[in-house]
């Protein structure tokens, strides 16, 4: 990746991951941030594309999905909707928390909690 690439994809990962700051209202670095939320993301996307190809059961699909939400609520302090189709984003606010997140949302409107900010992902305007 370019080096001006890179800095875009970085003012994107630091800017979303401010919003998060204030909407969720907690304290530390807004990268750092972005970088937990989306490894997460990736730990949710993968047990949803296993469960949907038959690697697991429902009962697993389930364990794996409670073991997710505490992570994130733990993080966020607040409980999130994790979205079980592996074709979009796992982590999102809930349809009540998505009315008043001016973030990222998907096609019905929920929140995205770690979109994907690398160069092919997300714009954000005047960024």
């Amino acid at each position: 990746m370019k080096e001006k690439d890179r800095q875009a994809m970085y003012r994107r990962i630091s800017y979303h991951g401010s919003l998060l700051k204030d909407f969720c209202k907690i304290d530390g670095d807004p990268i750092a941030l972005c970088k937990k939320l989306h490894r997460i993301e990736r730990k949710a996307h993968n047990l949803m594309l296993d469960y949907c190809n038959g690697v697991m059961d429902h009962d697993t699909l389930e364990k794996g999905a409670e073991k997710i939400e505490k992570q994130v609520k733990k993080i966020l302090g607040m409980d999130i909707y994790l979205n079980r189709d592996p074709r979009g984003r796992s982590l999102k606010f809930t349809e009540e928390q998505s009315v008043s997140w001016t973030g990222y949302k998907d096609l019905g409107g929920y929140g995205i909690i770690a979109p994907d900010l690398t160069e092919g992902g997300y714009r954000v305007q005047g960024l």
